[in-house]
Order: structure tokens, then C-alpha cells, then sequence
């Protein structure tokens, strides 16, 4: 009798499971209830497992929501009675046991359950045994195994697996190294994030996966403390933000930036927890976007006071900001004669420092000082012999190495501004000086004066005779001395100087440069012809990626004729393109081939053949998909035709692998054949294949292209010409 009532209860139950899912709210929690009294009247743990067992292998890609409510619900109601809780932690144990399950279904909804029992649990239940079986499963092989495990462990972070690991540990692994995003996303949006985590949790802002640096900035960036963070780790998160393309991640950051500080009263502070010397032009758009939410402190007081570097680097953002908005009437400036005083003590600090470091941050301030001072409309007589004396002390008397040619060109163009009768007399006796002192500094200097001291004078050609033409053969400073040539040359002929830059340009990567600007500014055949002679060379013999935009410059200038040397340069670039690590290069590459596409493509038809020969396996896809939208989008007409029919040619030859054959017949596959196409063309295309047929029928099958071809076709007979023509191409005498 017992046996029997055993057997209703579970044929019982089992119809109550089968039934949730489609009754309605008040048979929902009439079923509830009797299953609770049946569980709590008998020990019906077997019978329970194996409605468990059904529920565990359904046939739906996860539990359905009402079975999980359900549950839930039981087994909450169930753990209230004291005297039940054995039956809960059975259950517990049946259900950690299928964990282990060869089906990944079955490890997957046995997971979830877990999940539910775990709010029911008594803390002491959880051993560290249960979660290191539980923390396996971060590994499986099935992503959704691993997000439910995700799930379970979450509350469970500090918990600890051994004396030096614990789960955040295997958290924080999982966030990094995961390949599924949907893993790295859960992981992300359930990570505790504190100061252990922040690294792993920072480094999302640059996921390959544009949701999971969304999820990033929304979700994580707010719950970092910044004062934890490192300054590397702050400019980090800056230069990461303001480089985001995809979305406003730096709109995400100024927000955070808001609420932690009191802006713009707290500028400073902002600046000084930013500041990085090579991140200047980063934090520069920070900054910009800061003020366009809350605006500029529009005082100079606290650049008077404390003139340090960074206060100088925010006051002169301050300026260029409010002079782009609302003009340079509207800039708020000291006094001349004050701030000129704090350019001079600025001077006298750099004179008499000695130690390196801050020797160098005291330059870094003169640089901004410099263009502070350019903001100025007029000059009293006073501040423009104490310019004058400032910059004669820094490029006369000076010879530190933390003299950077960036403040050079600063002072050389507020020069030119606080000078007048006298320019070339206080420039040249600058020359002079520093010649002695300091020939680096000297150098730099009259570089600067090629570049900004017009109109050209005695000044300038006393400096090419008695500086430039003396030294080009100087090994020691030969690139330096010939790039004052170089500007020299950009606005007068000298034969030296441009025979100079030509038998230097295979020494230096500097000078062959210049000699590529030179070659397209002047269009002479001089230099052009060397110019050309050497990219060639370096094409055949070298493998430097470094060559990539200086032969770029010469193609898109439209200086170089010859296509041999066009083909070359698109293969070797195409080439690069497809295997550098240097993001700058691969962008400037995205761009040029663009350029370069757009308005002829049929160099990159030209190689196509040989390029997908050559390039690595991985890049196949990407290569074509991008060569067919570059083609696409040309202004060379029915470009993929052409292709089309190249493709062909270089299939009917007898030569080459049969994975090589078959990629480009895959080329062929993703060609759209259209009505537009020239006939002529399209005769000679579906000759070519007939060819194929012939040669290669057995190996490969060119049925659909053939088909697509033949809807295209007026029907017309090939004639004699285009078939001597095609032969010609296939090599058939």
C-alpha cells in the first residue's frame, strides 16, 4: 500500500511539472501547495531527484523561467520547516554530483538549480570541498556551463580555495583570458570590482568587443575609486577613453570626473592626476570635454602665484579653448609686464637648477610659457627686451640637454613677434653664441629659422654658407644639418644641399623623408629621379615597414609613373598591412588604401592573385572582403570584372596548389556578376572557364559561376579579336 501511494505521489508530482508551464496564476499556487504538503508529509528524496533528472536533460536550451520560479518557490517553503533542511542539502549533493555529467546540458541546468538552492542554504553547508567541484567548472569547454558557474561562484569571491588562491583569483582569469565575449561579459557585470581587481577589471576598456567596453564604462568605471588607481593607470584609463571611437567613452569618464571632484574650481587637481608628458594632447581633449560641461575657471591668478608646469599646460588650454569659442577678446590675460615677470623667474629657475628632473619639468614650463606669451597683441617696450633677454639666457648661454626643439620653435616665433628692426641682428647673435656653447641647441635654432623668420634674408644665407654647407658631410650631426638645409631648399635652389639630402637619404630614414617631401613639393626631376631609384631598392632588398608612408606619400602625390613600382609598393604594403602589431601604421594603411583605391583599382586587381598567395592563412577573409569593397567603390570601372577575369586566368594555368585554386574559386563565388558588365569581357571570361573545364573539370567546379555568366550574356559568338586576345592572356599558342 505504501509502495503505491509512493508511486501516486511521483506520477503525481511529475503531472504537476508538466503542468506549470501552462496553467494559469491560481493553479500555479494551487499546485505549489501540494507539492510542498506532499514533500513535507513523505521522504520522497528518490522520486524527487528523478523529477529532477527530467527537468536537468529538457529538451529547451535552459530551464524554462516558470519550472526555475517554481522551484524556487519549493524549495523556499520547503527549508522553512527545521526538519527539512536533510532533505535540501541531499538535494544539494544529488545536484553537485551531476556537475560532473558527460552532457553539457545536464551540467549546465544542474548549475542554475544549485544556484536556487544556494539561497537557501545554511552558509556552513558550502565547504571549501563543494566550491573548488563548483570552480572546475569555470573550465568547461561549453560557454554556458561556464556562465552559470559564474553565477553560483558570485557570491562567493572571497571564499578561499587554498592558503594563496581564491576565487576572485579564478574570476579574475576568466575576465582576461575567456575567448567567448558573452563569458567575459557576465564576468564583468558580476566581478567584484575593488583595489585587487582593478587591473583586470581596467584592462575591459580596451576588449576587442565593443559591448564589453561599453558594459566597461558604464557599469565598472563608476565604482572606481581613482585616488586607488596609479598615475599610470589613471593616464591609462584617459588615453583609452579619448581614443574610443565606437561610442562616447570620454563623455563616461568626465561624468566620473564630476562627480568626484568639484569643477571648474578643482581643476588643478584634475590636471595633476592626469598629467603625463607623453599623453599632453589626451589630456588636452579631456579637458576641452571637462569645459564643455561645466566651463573654464576664466582667473590667472593661480598661474601668477604658482607658475609650476602643469598649472601652465591648464591655463594655456584655458586660453586656446576660450579663444576657439568666443574669440581672443574674450581671453582673460595678466597684465604684460606681470606675466613677462614670470616668464623671467621661470628663465632664472631653469639657469640655476642642477638637478636633471626638475630642470626638465622648468623647460616643459618655458615651452608653455612661450605660447602664453603669443596670446599677447601688444608688447610694451619693457616686456620685449626682457623676451628678448629670456630667450637669449635659454638659446644663447645654455647648453642643457632638456633644451627641446619644441621650445625652440616656441621661442623662436614669439621672436619674430617681439622683434622688430632688429630681428636678424638679435637672431644672428643668438647663432652666434650658441655655436660655441652649444652647437645642438645651435642647430636647432636656425632649423627654426627656416621655418618661421620670413621673408628670407642675409640671416638665412649666412647660415647655410657658414653653418649648413660646411658641416653636410659631418657624420657626427649630418641628419640635423641637412634638415636645416632641407626648409632652406624648400624656398631656394642649392645644388649642394639637394646633392647633400641624396647621398644621405640610404644612411637615415630622417633625410629619406625630407628627400620624399622635397621630391613631391618641387616636382623636380633632380631629386624625383633618385627619389624613385631608391624606393625601388628598398622594395626589392629591404623588409622595413618603416618605408610603408614615405613611398605612400610619393604614389598618392601622383609623382610616380612607372606601375612596376606601384605594384611592388601595393604588394609589400598590402602584406604588411595584414601582419603588423603597429596600430598607427595599420590605420594610416586603412586610409591610404582607400585613397589610393578609390580612384584606380586596377593595380590592386594587377596583384590580387599574387597578394592572396602570399599573405598569411588567418588574413585570407579579411583580404577579400576588403579588396572586393575597395573595388566596389572605385572610380575604375567594372573593376571586378576585371578581376574576375584575372582570376580566371590564373586558374587555367597548369601550375599552382589545388587549396590555392580553391580559394580563388571562392574569389569567384563572392563576385556579383551584373548586367552592366562589357560584353566583350564577359565573352572572354566565360571562354577562360570553358578552358578551366578542359584542364581542370575534375578538380574544380565552375558550374554556378558559368550559370551566373551565361544569364549575363548576350549570346553573341566571342569574336576573333577577343578570342586572340584571351588566348594570349591563357598562354595558348
Amino acid at each position: 500500500m505504501e509502495q503505491t501511494n509512493l508511486y501516486s505521489d511521483l506520477y503525481r508530482m511529475q503531472l504537476i511539472f508538466n503542468e506549470i508551464q501552462g496553467c494559469d496564476s491560481k493553479r500555479y499556487s494551487e499546485s505549489l501547495n501540494e507539492v510542498i504538503e506532499i514533500l513535507n508529509t513523505q521522504e520522497l528524496l528518490n522520486e524527487f531527484c528523478r523529477i529532477l533528472d527530467t527537468i536537468l536533460v529538457c529538451k529547451k536550451p535552459s530551464i524554462p523561467l516558470r519550472i526555475l520560479n517554481f522551484l524556487r518557490r519549493t524549495f523556499e517553503d520547503v527549508s522553512e520547516d527545521p526538519s527539512r533542511q536533510q532533505f535540501i542539502i541531499e538535494i544539494f549533493s544529488y545536484l553537485i554530483q551531476a556537475v560532473d555529467s558527460r552532457m553539457h546540458k545536464v551540467r549546465r541546468n544542474s548549475l542554475s538549480v544549485i544556484g536556487l538552492l544556494l539561497d537557501v542554504l545554511q552558509p556552513s553547508t558550502i565547504d571549501s570541498v563543494v566550491i573548488q567541484k563548483l570552480c572546475e567548472r569555470l573550465f568547461d569547454k561549453d560557454k554556458g556551463v561556464r556562465k552559470e558557474t559564474i553565477r553560483v561562484l558570485s557570491g562567493f569571491q572571497g571564499s578561499e580555495l587554498n592558503r594563496n588562491v581564491k576565487v576572485v583569483n579564478l574570476f579574475k582569469d576568466i575576465l582576461r583570458y575567456d575567448p567567448n565575449n558573452d563569458v567575459r561579459m557576465f564576468m564583468l557585470s558580476v566581478i567584484s570590482v575593488e583595489q585587487s581587481t582593478y587591473n583586470c577589471v581596467i584592462e575591459r576598456c580596451m576588449d576587442m568587443d565593443e559591448s564589453i567596453r561599453k558594459m566597461f564604462y558604464g557599469i565598472c568605471l563608476p565604482k572606481i575609486d581613482m585616488k586607488e588607481l596609479s598615475a599610470d593607470k589613471r593616464v591609462f584609463l584617459m588615453e583609452r577613453a579619448v581614443v574610443e571611437r565606437d561610442f562616447d567613452a570620454k563623455g563616461k569618464l568626465v561624468d566620473v570626473l564630476l562627480s568626484v571632484h568639484c569643477l571648474p574650481e578643482q581643476l588643478e587637481v584634475l590636471v595633476d592626476e592626469f598629467y603625463d608628458t607623453s599623453a599632453l594632447g589626451h589630456l588636452e581633449t579631456l579637458l576641452r570635454s571637462v569645459f564643455d560641461r561645466v566651463g573654464c575657471s576664466k582667473s590667472f591668478e593661480y598661474v601668477i602665484s604658482r607658475p609650476t608646469e602643469k598649472n601652465t599646460f591648464l591655463y594655456l588650454t584655458e586660453l586656446q579653448y576660450i579663444e576657439e569659442k568666443d574669440g581672443r577678446d574674450a581671453l582673460c590675460l595678466p597684465e604684460i609686464d606681470e606675466f613677462v615677470s614670470v616668464m623671467y623667474e621661470s628663465c632664472m629657475s631653469v639657469m640655476e637648477c642642477t638637478m636633471d628632473e626638475s630642470r626638465r619639468e622648468m623647460v616643459n614650463r618655458m615651452r608653455n610659457l612661450f605660447r602664453i606669451a603669443k596670446m599677447y597683441d601688444l608688447f610694451s617696450d619693457t616686456s620685449r627686451r626682457c623676451i628678448q633677454g629670456i630667450i637669449y639666457k635659454l638659446l644663447a648661454k645654455s647648453c642643457m640637454e632638456e633644451i627641446v626643439e619644441e621650445v625652440v620653435d616656441e621661442a623662436m616665433q614669439i621672436t619674430s613677434v617681439v622683434c622688430d628692426t632688429d630681428l636678424n641682428s638679435f637672431i644672428g647673435s643668438v647663432v652666434k653664441k650658441s655655436m660655441h656653447v652649444s652647437p645642438g641647441i645651435c642647430l636647432m635654432v636656425c632649423k627654426q629659422v627656416m621655418r618661421h623668420i620670413r621673408p628670407f634674408s642675409s640671416l638665412h644665407s649666412a647660415i647655410v654658407d657658414e653653418i649648413v654647407v660646411p658641416n653636410i658631410e659631418n657624420g657626427g650631426m649630418v641628419v640635423e644639418v641637412l634638415e636645416i638645409g632641407f626648409f632652406y631648399v624648400l624656398e631656394r635652389d642649392n645644388a649642394v644641399i639637394v646633392q647633400g639630402l641624396i647621398d644621405a637619404m640610404s644612411d637615415s630614414h630622417r633625410v629619406w623623408c625630407m628627400c620624399v617631401d622635397l621630391a613631391i613639393y618641387t616636382r623636380n626631376q633632380t631629386i624625383l629621379i633618385p627619389v624613385e631609384e631608391y624606393a625601388r631598392d628598398i622594395l626589392e632588398r629591404f623588409d622595413d615597414e618603416q618605408m610603408i608612408i614615405p613611398v605612400s606619400k610619393l604614389i598618392l602625390s601622383g609623382c610616380v609613373s612607372d606601375n612596376e613600382l606601384k605594384e611592388m609598393f601595393v604588394k609589400f604594403a598590402l602584406a604588411k598591412y595584414y601582419c603588423t602589431d603597429d596600430d598607427h601604421l595599420k590605420q594610416y594603411c586603412s586610409v591610404m588604401f582607400f585613397e589610393m583605391f578609390c580612384k584606380d583599382s586596377s593595380i590592386l586587381i594587377e596583384v590580387f592573385c599574387d597578394i592572396i598567395e602570399s599573405i598569411n592563412e588567418c588574413s585570407y577573409k579579411v583580404f577579400i572582403s576588403q579588396s572586393l569593397y575597395w573595388i566596389g567603390n572605385s572610380k575604375y570601372v567594372n573593376g571586378s570584372q576585371q578581376l574576375f577575369y584575372k582570376i580566371c586566368i590564373r586558374l587555367a594555368a597548369e601550375n599552382g596548389d589545388e587549396r590555392y585554386k580553391k580559394l580563388l574559386l571562392g574569389v569567384l563565388d563572392s563576385i556579383d556578376v551584373l548586367a552592366c558588365w562589357e560584353s566583350c569581357l564577359t565573352k572572354k571570361i566565360i571562354f577562360c572557364c570553358s578552358i578551366i573545364a578542359k584542364r581542370l573539370g575534375n578538380r574544380l567546379n565552375l558550374g554556378d559561376s558559368v550559370t551566373r555568366l551565361m544569364e549575363v550574356d548576350d549570346g553573341e559568338p566571342i569574336s576573333k579579336e577577343d578570342l586572340e586576345s584571351a588566348k594570349i592572356d591563357l598562354g595558348i599558342k
